[in-house]
C-alpha cells in the first residue's frame, strides 16, 4: 500500500510488522549455488538489497528511482613504470588498512596462506607488534587429489614466521 520500509538490516524491516517473513526460493537457489548473491535479492520475499554506491529516491505516489552516485573507475594510466604502480598500490593498501586497525580491543588476522590474507597480515603485522594470526585446517586423512591442496596451514605457518605473528591453528 502506502508503506515504504528501509533499514540497514532485514531484522529492522521485520520488526515493523507490516511485512510477513517469507522465503524467496529463487534467492535461496542463487545463494546455495554461488554462496553469495549477485542480484539485489535477499533470502526474504519482497526485501531487496540496494547496491553499493546507489541512492534510491521514492515519491509520495509510491514510485521509486535508483541511480549510481559512485562507481570504481580504473585509471587509464596503466603505462606507468612498474615500480610506480607497485608503490601506488602499496600506499593505497597501507592507507586503507590503517583505518581498519584503529581499535580499542585486540586485533587479530585470519591467515590462510594466500595472497589476500597474507598481504593484509603483512601490513597489519608491521603496525601491531605480536599480531595474532589464525588459520583453520581440516582433517584430510581421507582426502586425495585436489582436496589435499585445500589445507593451507603450512603456507600460513610460513607466512606467520616471515611476519613475526603469534600464530594459532
Amino acid at each position: 500500500g502506502k508503506t515504504f520500509l528501509f533499514g540497514s538490516e532485514v531484522k529492522a524491516l521485520l520488526a515493523h510488522g507490516a511485512l510477513e517473513p517469507a522465503i524467496d526460493f529463487e534467492a535461496l537457489g542463487e545463494y546455495l549455488t554461488f554462496q553469495n548473491f549477485f542480484t539485489s535479492r535477499t533470502l526474504f520475499k519482497n526485501i531487496s538489497l540496494l547496491p553499493a554506491g546507489t541512492v534510491m529516491e521514492t515519491a509520495i505516489d509510491g514510485g521509486t528511482q535508483t541511480r549510481r552516485y559512485w562507481d570504481f573507475r580504473f585509471s587509464d594510466d596503466l603505462n606507468a613504470p612498474s615500480a610506480e604502480l607497485i608503490d601506488s598500490l602499496d600506499h593505497a593498501l597501507v592507507k586503507a588498512l590503517n583505518l581498519l586497525l584503529i581499535s580499542d580491543v585486540p586485533i587479530g588476522s585470519y591467515l590462510s596462506g594466500g595472497m589476500d590474507t597474507g598481504t593484509i597480515t603483512a601490513i597489519a603485522a608491521g603496525q601491531i607488534p605480536n599480531l595474532c594470526s589464525f588459520t583453520v585446517g581440516f582433517d584430510l586423512t581421507s582426502a586425495s587429489g585436489l582436496e589435499l591442496g585445500f589445507d593451507e596451514r603450512r603456507s600460513a605457518e610460513r607466512m606467520s614466521y616471515l611476519f613475526h605473528t603469534e600464530h594459532y591453528e
